[in-house]
């Protein structure tokens, strides 16, 4: 069974200014593991994720969550979720919420107090509106993933932390991948190529690509050169044979990143539309 399966997807917002097309015809089958959603901003990723978790209903098209329709049934008590920007009672102490999301979703008080001693918050009596925007971060990293749920959403979670400690969120997601389906969005190119399996390449409401990062690796990230001339111009190139010439000073072997091949992908769907 697919963990979601979206067919031709649309979501137009209505405004004062008039239409906005957020999803155009979005057809996606997300299998077990991990997958990044990778966009610039406004290209429909955390409405996608809306449509996803049964908070926002399509437009158009059909979509089934764990093989359901998620507006209905029991499906969003088999989702956990991370919003963007995770927001908390003030007034309580990390001790508290933690009891509460501890209770509520059946979890052991320990589990959680593990997780949250591996992003090293340690101090459980602190108010949680004292708390950093990194650290309230942290909190609802912890909270999602301590979970028993089939499918774990995630928009934007490595937001507000620095690259050390983005390296330890990405850890531990992939530690938890292993037994839960993790769909997470990002703008950050790194964030996929170090967490997920397959990706999903989306811009102005629409779907680029989706394929395995393996195969997009195969596909776009063979190798290139840079040639110094020694004019002081650098000219990139995937031959050299027209660059073997005395004017030449150096040349540098490279490999296409996924930045880059992001901006192949993107340059050639500009192009046609």
């Amino acid at each position: 069974m697919d963990i979601v399966e979206a067919k031709e997807i649309s979501k137009i917002y209505r405004t004062l200014y008039g239409r906005v097309v957020a999803l155009k015809n979005v057809n996606l089958k997300f299998q077990k593991g991990i997958t990044g959603i990778v966009g610039p901003n406004g290209s429909g990723k955390t409405t996608l994720l809306k449509i996803i978790l049964g908070i926002a209903k399509p437009t158009a098209g059909n979509i089934l969550v764990l093989g359901k329709n998620p507006l209905e049934g029991d499906v969003k008590k088999r989702i956990s979720y991370l919003p963007e920007k995770p927001v908390f009672p003030k007034r309580v102490t990390v001790r508290e919420l933690t009891r509460y999301i501890s209770e509520m979703k059946g979890i052991p008080m320990e589990d959680i107090v593990d997780i949250l001693n591996y992003l090293e918050i340690y101090d459980l009596d602190r108010k949680v509106g004292a708390l950093s925007a990194g650290m309230t971060q942290k909190i609802g990293i912890a909270y999602a993933l301590t979970t028993n749920q089939e499918l774990i959403i995630l928009d934007e979670p490595t937001a507000n932390l620095d690259p050390v400690w983005r390296k330890r969120v990405f850890d531990r997601i992939k530690r938890k991948g292993r037994e839960s389906s993790i769909i997470f969005t990002t703008h950050l190119l790194h964030d996929v190529e170090k967490m997920a399996g397959k990706i999903v390449i989306m811009n102005k409401g629409e779907i680029l690509l989706h394929d395995s990062m393996e195969n997009i690796m195969k596909k776009y990230g063979g190798l290139y050169y840079e040639v110094a001339l020694k004019n002081g111009k650098v000219i990139t190139t995937d031959s050299l044979k027209d660059y073997l010439r005395e004017d030449v000073i150096g040349i540098r072997v490279k490999k296409m990143e996924l930045e880059e091949i992001f901006e192949v992908i993107l340059n050639d769907y500009l192009q046609t539309n």
